[in-house]
């Protein structure tokens, strides 16, 4: 014990001295300058000028970041100098990056959050202005906490640390998670915004992001600078209004944090392990915690709650998530034609949005969205037919969806009994034309004991077109091949 305390007051001692080579009023000067840069953009109306503001503050929190990061890797090295005690280090270098790291968030959501009043939309949704909706500070945090691997970890385990023996105890989160899926553009995120509005459950908003593995801790951070704004049409041009507190998928970050991406052209990850699994059921729990607070402030305090995920690539994630017990898995499904058609028009949409503005591009990868655009990759298990074609074709697209839904289907038949008994199809087309119907029977499945009738004006009814000229004869012939025997075979 003498020995270890020696060791440790040692390295403090000897860090202390490395850290006079820093300049001892640099952590004040570069505050204050953020300090004053914050305060001067929130004065002035000139444009030109506050990007310049916005641009010094930037430089400056960035100078803090290595600043804190660079004393903490000196003190990891001299820890380095006593291999005995390896838990020591482990713990505290988990924990001072940790604190490092949220500082800088603290600061980042005090005084630029505080200032920045132009912004309309700070996250809801890449829209046609997005380059208002995101300033240069949020985009530069955006890429710190959704791209650099070890800030998307630690801040999960130190959410884990925090609040997790809290979420395991609360009795009114019930882990009986409802998973949405299929092809994109197959009316997923109408069927999220259903499910959500009952009150039954909770998803991830756009109030989460940019750290969606820590929502406690980003809400008790950000809880006196949050912004509020007017929904705004999202990017996709398909009408659904978005804004601060909508509903979304942003589960993929975990995936992306705990499994390793595979090389190659295609979408692909590595099979989860045990304690990924265990991992998820940690974070499904933390994320319904988030969200506590504010729903027994109008509901009744004994009212569970679960949670909600719309993630169309776990279409890859079938046999684990189908295995989790009291897990309802809901896969969408659409008219061939009609989805392929609506992708290759978002893809060629997305293409010309990125383009222009890099920062989209980049928010998509993060998010692990390859469905479309300039960075399009095929889920894996979608590749079978696509081969001689490219995206900017429809018939790709049309190819892509038999290739996806053939091994959905595969996979399907092939579960155990129960865990088949778990996931329910639901044909997009049936939903719209008798809603009520429908929805009566998604309820029942996922358990939610409400009427389906103040529901059913959120479900628009469709106008059928005739694509039969825009796609290839024998791609169409397999794909409603395909489409006709999962309908009637599950219906």
């Amino acid at each position: 014990m003498k020995s270890l305390l020696w060791s440790f007051s040692s390295a403090v001692v000897l860090v202390e001295l490395l850290a006079l080579s820093f300049r001892l009023d640099y952590w004040r000067n570069r505050a204050n300058k953020v300090e004053h840069a914050a305060l001067a953009f929130s004065e002035t109306q000139d444009e030109s000028r506050q990007g310049k503001l916005i641009l010094i503050a930037a430089v400056n929190l960035l100078g803090l970041v290595i600043y804190i990061w660079g004393i903490l890797a000196l003190f990891y090295l001299v820890l380095e100098i006593f291999p005995e005690e390896a838990k020591l280090k482990e713990n505290f270098f988990l924990w001072s990056t940790s604190v490092a790291f949220f500082a800088y968030a603290w600061l980042r959501a005090t005084w630029l959050e505080r200032y920045q009043h132009k912004v309309q939309q700070h996250d809801s949704s890449i829209t046609e202005d997005h380059k208002a909706a995101y300033s240069r500070i949020s985009r530069w945090l955006h890429w710190m906490a959704l791209e650099i691997g070890i800030v998307r970890k630690t801040s999960l385990e130190l959410e884990k640390i925090l609040f997790l023996k809290k979420a395991t105890r609360d009795p009114r989160i019930i882990d009986e998670p409802v998973y949405i899926m299929g092809l994109a553009r197959s009316g997923t995120t109408v069927v999220l915004e259903i499910l959500e509005s009952t009150g039954a459950f909770h998803s991830s908003t756009y109030r989460n992001m940019p750290f969606v593995l820590c929502p406690n801790l980003w809400q008790r951070l950000t809880k006196h600078s949050r912004l509020n704004g007017k929904n705004a049409t999202r990017a996709h041009g398909d009408g659904i209004l978005v804004g601060f507190d909508s509903p979304e998928g942003f589960e993929e970050v975990f995936w992306r944090t705990n499994c390793k991406v595979q090389d190659g052209k295609a979408w692909d990850y590595s099979l989860p392990s045990e304690g990924d699994l265990k991992d998820f059921a940690a974070y499904r729990r933390l994320s319904v915690l988030s969200a506590l607070p504010n729903f027994y402030k109008f509901k009744h305090p004994s009212q569970p709650l679960r949670y909600l995920s719309k993630n169309n690539n776990n279409v890859l994630r079938l046999h684990e998530l189908s295995a989790q017990s009291g897990a309802h898995l809901v896969i969408i499904i659409r008219d061939p034609l009609s989805t392929a058609w609506s992708l290759y028009r978002l893809h060629k949409r997305f293409k010309d949005m990125q383009a222009e503005d890099s920062f989209v591009r980049a928010y998509m990868r993060w998010l692990g969205h390859h469905e479309f655009g300039l960075d399009h990759k095929p889920l894996i298990t979608g590749l079978q037919h696509l081969k001689g074609l490219n995206p900017d074709q429809p018939d790709y697209w049309l190819a892509y969806w038999s290739g996806i839904y053939q091994n959905i289907w595969y996979v399907y038949k092939n579960l155990p009994s129960d865990h088949r008994s778990r996931i329910q199809w639901m044909p997009h087309e049936r939903l719209c034309q008798a809603p009520a119907k429908e929805l009566a029977r998604l309820f029942k499945f996922a358990k939610i004991e409400q009427e389906v009738d103040k529901y059913v004006n959120k479900i628009k009814s469709f106008e059928e077109v005739d694509l039969t000229s825009k796609f290839n004869k024998d791609l169409t012939e397999v794909a409603y091949c395909l489409h006709n025997e999962i309908i009637l075979s599950v219906h």
